[in-house]
């Protein structure tokens, strides 16, 4: 017998191999010269009895990782990608951050960096090598470390010389894990430009990685001496310092660390470890509790190998010139065709919203007139068309504002309008008529001075915000155009006088959507989104100017929001991140509404000012601002009260025309000649986001125009200039699902349509076995035992934590060198809580089947039990819900599906439409002990479907629902609790034992989840006695680093199978928890007993278990025998809507109360093992 698999010669519980990241994924096998990491005494007791806590934000914006995927040439790629965001503008910023101004090197080390002299560098612009850097960076920002080298080596070959680009390939060789490679080709930029501190940086980092300590700091003092006010940089010299043993010296970096930023909570743990070493256990403590309170204030915490390392140094460059608008611009000149498109002698509107209804490509109006009429407007090519059917509102009121948009995900646009003696809610319906609805959305008599549309409490549907008065009211979105207030719930309670208009946007940068409020007298407010649709007041550095009008998105092109507001002496500019306060106009005209719209398609937003008059001043760039209102022929309004302005191509020519409602009705003013320069249009449709994208960002970039929008109204108009191609077009989707685009072509008249792609994120953990061929994959495990995973808002799913996993019979399960080996791979967004697992040989008589009594369930959970069952009785005819014979498909386990014919909205991932089987059995002998065994597979919805199915008071219960057929031809509902398969395919069994009437035949089988079923068998249970059971601790268990197993290509009925051989380059997960994780070694101690001490798994981690197959005795004669996994445990989701998600702690116990996770103190139990074990951290 050979050695047991993944067996390596670290089994000391204090040694550990390489910390390798869940987002720096790599075939490579884990490196065993690591130093351990010591885990602090005096951070313990915060671990073992540590207070529930919300996820509280802090007001900086929290970073996070991202995923893409490599293929095709390295000039045209096309494939889903994420973007980092920050606030600053860049594309990642780490607790581990930048800091300026701060001087430690000597001066005398930067005067021979100054005195080796600047070698002249290549930058002369190319529009391929442009083209190349802006793909190159996406591809680096999404962690596709492989694409961004392919990228910036063609760009090399383009321009050999180019620094930056040198440099971005270095980034990206470290970011690979590359470090060779990457000294070489900072070495290379060194030799272009010796004045690069990003060079000597990612050197020194690529050099700590090799352990070549020495060299790293003399790379890192060279950076440190060009530009001393990195904070990152102190720490990796730190780190450097700490791998040369000289301890000082590490003490004194990691302290410029936190001088520079002080919420470093890498530096404060590192220094607390080299403290501790010092045997200055008071100072020790004190940074252990400083990092542990800073990571308790994160929302999410970034994670991986390379957070440490990352800062402004290891982002990609690009050219830093970016394309500003010619002072002159494109000639463009606004006519009024109102009697042209529309009919004479109609009373003036009151509000419009455009939208295509049809999807034909032409923008429709959504119009109310003074009698409070709502009707539409079709756009007929030369000529609005109104249509038949009106819907009168409440005559004795006025609308001033109507909001479009898809509000309860079924496709087709909604219409909410806005008065201040109430909100009305309308609906199409199949003929295309609007119907009003709203006396059953919960909304009728809600009066609203203005009011929003957003998706607050990320759950894929719009809510709306209104402000009356001096008070703000939210409207949660139930599901199925119904609305509750949750004002209070949402932190909105206080008084703010002077309310005026609200816009919804993710300010701060932290993927959440915040909420910016003008108001009259006072500066306007930020509402910063504080986790689960909870808002709370954040002060800016500097008070925001006051006034009633109010616009928000990226004027500057710096990939930041910006904020307008119409003050008392003119408009004012604030930059995103508060980066400072500039005028665009002064003036002193009453303003109603600020537009924001890029008339001239020259990329970069225009203001346009409505109030007495309609003023537009044209963006130059450089915070400069032109009025152009004469020359576009706006001047002929000055005269006129202008209530509200809206934008949209209405004729369809490629440029945007401006909707104007003046106190006598609507003037709609066609633009002639911004369709000179090139124009794109996007339909959006979300899945697990709202319909709409309402919230969506969008960020695109060709040469050096970059620039993002966020997406408040439709439809979706963004002017490029004289480009006819995108080198990228990246959509930020609500729930952190990236969909990029490369080499994306303008093409006038077209509308391009971007569907939200079905990423599952959320699952369990994996699986493997050993077949004498490969590791094939089995099922997943422990789903029975979610942790902190929200049913509602305010409720958990119970977690049942043991589990029996069918694993196959003799021919799937082989010895491997004389070893029985499994797998149990982390490859999800989750982290994994085990505390035993064993191996379980039962043997069992021919002609019998074994499987577990575990399946999904609710409380009491019935006891993990393995049954034996025997003489199957034969299933006559299935039959499905709409008559269809489906028997074939329910006969054997065989991977034909009957599933269900219509599922629920994406946005309710994992449930369907109630769908039923009838099954035919013949007359059943119902004095016999009968078990019903159920085989398929549950497609999991995570947390965030939970919540939002939970709010829809009309989904019926989805668990399945057994009925049986008596004598007379009635149907009864059978006393038994179902359940469902947890996860991928499994067989659960319903106990039929005295619970049907003599005489039935026939059964039926509801379900209202996503349920594929693959076999429906019923037999009877056999003597247990028949039936013997051993259970085997394993010999080995091996926590290690293996990575992400890349998914076959399947179709809506299959589900997931992960190919183990096949290992993604790239994660597919945005973000990982973040925490201290088990050391890779031995952890068979951990394993062997259900006591607490628990295996932690993260993302990529694989857990290998061997057993000697010497220890299995043979199969009796007349036996089969059959292999299950036994676990025990629990698994942590790190979706939105899954309590302390984003983190590994609190950690679970047995006992524990399920619905206060978070919230409840942990015992007083053995736990040396976390101070043993828990020794490796996974994020900064």
């Amino acid at each position: 017998m050979g050695p047991p698999p993944s067996a390596q010669a670290r089994d000391l519980p204090g040694d550990t191999g390489r910390d390798h990241s869940a987002h720096q994924l790599s075939d490579r096998p884990a490196r065993s010269d690591s130093r351990p990491v010591h885990r602090p005494r005096g951070v313990r007791a915060a671990c073992r009895r540590r207070q529930g806590r919300r996820n509280r934000p802090i007001p900086r914006a929290v970073p996070f990782g991202s995923v893409g995927a490599a293929s095709g040439t390295a000039a045209q790629r096309s494939c889903p990608l994420v973007r980092r965001h920050r606030h600053d503008g860049g594309c990642e910023s780490l607790p581990a951050g930048d800091a300026r101004g701060f001087a430690v090197m000597p001066v005398c080390l930067l005067a021979v960096v100054v005195l080796i002299g600047v070698t002249q560098r290549d930058d002369t612009p190319h529009e391929d090598f442009l083209r190349l850097m802006n793909v190159g960076k996406a591809w680096l920002d999404a962690d596709n470390s492989a694409g961004a080298i392919d990228v910036f080596s063609e760009a090399l070959t383009i321009l050999p010389t180019n620094a930056d680009a040198q440099t971005n390939l270095a980034i990206a060789l470290l970011r690979a894990d590359r470090p060779e490679e990457a000294v070489d080709a900072a070495r290379r930029t060194i030799e272009v430009d010796r004045t690069s501190a990003a060079a000597y940086y990612v050197m020194g980092c690529a050099h700590s990685r090799l352990r070549n300590f020495e060299s790293a700091t003399k790379a890192i003092q060279m950076s440190l001496a060009l530009d001393p006010g990195v904070s990152t940089a102190h720490f990796q010299l730190g780190v450097a310092y700490r791998g040369s043993n000289r301890l000082e010296a590490a003490e004194r970096a990691w302290r410029d660390t936190i001088t520079l930023q002080p919420n470093h909570f890498a530096a404060h743990y590192t220094l607390s470890q080299l403290l501790f070493q010092l045997d200055r256990v008071g100072e020790a403590e004190d940074h252990a509790r400083r990092h542990q309170e800073i990571l308790a204030l994160l929302k999410r915490p970034p994670t991986g190998l390379a957070a440490f390392e990352r800062c402004r140094y290891t982002q990609a460059r690009v050219p830093d010139a970016v394309d500003h608008p010619d002072n002159t611009g494109i000639a463009v000149a606004f006519h009024d065709i109102t009697s042209d498109l529309l009919a004479d002698g109609e009373p003036p509107l009151t509000a419009i919203a455009p939208v295509d209804l049809d999807g034909d490509g032409r923008v429709d109006l959504i119009t109310v007139d003074t009698q409070s009429r709502l009707r539409i407007m079709r756009n007929g090519g030369d000529r609005f068309v109104a249509a038949e059917d009106t819907l009168v509102l409440d005559p004795a009121s006025s609308y001033h504002k109507c909001l479009a948009a898809d509000l309860d995900n079924d496709r087709k646009i909604d219409v909410l309008v806005v008065g201040e003696d109430g909100l009305r809610l309308a609906q199409f319906d199949e003929h295309g008529a609007l119907v009003d609805r709203t006396q059953e959305s919960g909304l009728a008599g809600v009066q609203a001075d203005d009011a929003i549309l957003l998706d607050l409490d990320h759950t894929g549907k719009l809510d709306v915000l209104i402000a009356r008065g001096d008070r703000l009211r939210l409207f949660r979105n139930t599901g199925g155009l119904t609305f509750r207030e949750t004002t209070e719930r949402s932190g909105l309670g206080a008084q703010m006088p002077g309310l005026g208009d609200l816009v919804a946007v993710d300010w701060d940068g932290d993927e959440l959507i915040d909420v910016l409020v003008a108001r009259e007298h006072n500066p306007a407010v930020f509402l910063q989104n504080q986790f689960l649709g909870a808002l709370g007041q954040v002060e800016p550095p500097e008070p925001w100017p006051s006034g009633r009008a109010l616009a928000v998105d990226d004027v500057s092109n710096d990939l930041r929001p910006d904020l307008l507001i119409a003050s008392s002496d003119g408009i004012k500019c604030v930059l995103g991140a508060d980066a400072g306060t500039f005028t665009v106009a002064k003036s002193s005209r009453t303003v109603r509404r600020i537009l924001l719209v890029d008339y001239d398609n020259d990329g970069w937003l225009d203001v346009c000012v409505a109030g007495q008059g309609l003023r537009v001043y044209r963006n130059l760039g450089f915070q400069r601002f032109r009025d152009v209102t004469e020359s576009l022929g706006f001047d002929g309004l000055d005269n006129e009260l202008i209530n509200d302005v809206g934008a949209a191509d209405i004729d369809g020519d490629g440029d945007t025309d401006l909707l104007v409602l003046t106190e006598n009705g609507l003037r709609v003013m066609r633009n002639d000649g911004g369709n000179a320069n090139g124009q794109l249009k996007l339909r959006l449709t979300g899945t697990r986001s709202n319909t709409s994208g309402i919230g969506v960002k969008i960020e695109i970039r060709a040469g050096r125009f970059r620039t993002t929008r966020t997406v408040s109204r439709l439809p979706v108009e963004i002017g490029v200039g004289s480009r006819d191609r995108l080198d990228t077009l990246t959509v930020v989707w609500a729930d952190q699902i990236i969909q990029a685009e490369t080499n994306v072509p303008i093409i006038p008249g077209e509308t391009l349509t971007l569907v939200e792609p079905l990423v599952s994120s959320a699952s369990c953990p994996f699986l493997y076995a050993w077949d004498g061929k490969r590791f094939r994959f089995v099922s997943d495990f422990l789903g029975t035992s979610p942790l902190g995973l929200r049913a509602t808002d305010d409720r958990f799913v119970d977690a049942d934590v043991d589990e029996y996993v069918w694993i196959g019979d003799q021919s799937l399960v082989r010895p491997r060198d004389g070893w029985i080996v499994l797998q149990l791979a982390n490859e999800l967004r989750e982290v994994l809580y085990l505390d035993e697992a064993k191996l379980v040989a039962v043997d069992h008589p021919a002609g019998t089947e074994v499987h577990s009594t575990d399946k999904l369930g609710v409380k009491p959970f019935q006891p993990s039990e393995i049954l034996t069952l025997c003489r199957r009785v034969p299933l006559v005819r299935a039959t499905a819900g709409d008559g269809g014979d489906v028997t074939d498909d329910l006969l054997e386990i065989d991977g034909r599906y009957f599933s269900p014919p219509k599922l629920q909205k994406p946005q309710l991932r994992g449930l369907a439409e109630r769908f039923g089987v009838t099954l035919d059995f013949g007359e059943l002998a119902t004095n016999r002990p009968l078990v019903l065994a159920l085989t398929g597979w549950l497609m999991w919805g995570g947390a965030t479907s939970n919540v939002a199915s939970s709010h829809h008071a009309d989904l019926p219960f989805p668990f399945p629902v057994l009925e049986y057929e008596d004598k007379a031809g009635a149907w009864k509902k059978v006393d038994v609790f179902v359940g469902a398969p947890a996860g991928r395919t499994k067989t659960i069994m319903v106990d039929l034992d005295g619970r049907l009437q003599s005489g039935a035949r026939r059964l039926r089988l509801t379900t209202a989840f996503e349920i594929h079923w693959d076999r429906v068998a019923m037999f009877e249970r056999d003597d247990s006695r028949r039936t013997s059971m051993l259970a085997f601790e394993p010999d080995v268990a091996d926590l290690h680093w293996r990575g992400v197993a890349r998914q076959r290509e399947r179709t809506t009925d299959q589900p997931i199978r992960p190919i183990y051989d096949q290992l993604l380059s790239v994660a597919k997960w945005p973000r990982v928890p973040s925490g201290w994780y088990t050391r890779y070694g031995s952890v068979r101690d951990l394993v062997t007993r259900r006591d607490n001490a628990l295996v932690l798994l993260a993302c990529g981690d694989e857990l290998t278990l061997s057993v000697a197959a010497s220890r299995l005795p043979v199969v009796p004669d007349g036996q089969l025998r059959d292999f299950f996994l036994f676990s025990v445990g629990w698994d942590k989701d790190a979706d939105y809507h899954v309590q302390d998600g984003w983190t590994v702690e609190p950690l679970p116990f047995h006992g524990m109360d399920d619905q206060r996770y978070g919230q409840e103190d942990r015992p007083d139990l053995d736990d040396r093992w976390i101070d043993r074990y828990n020794t490796r951290w996974v994020g900064p």
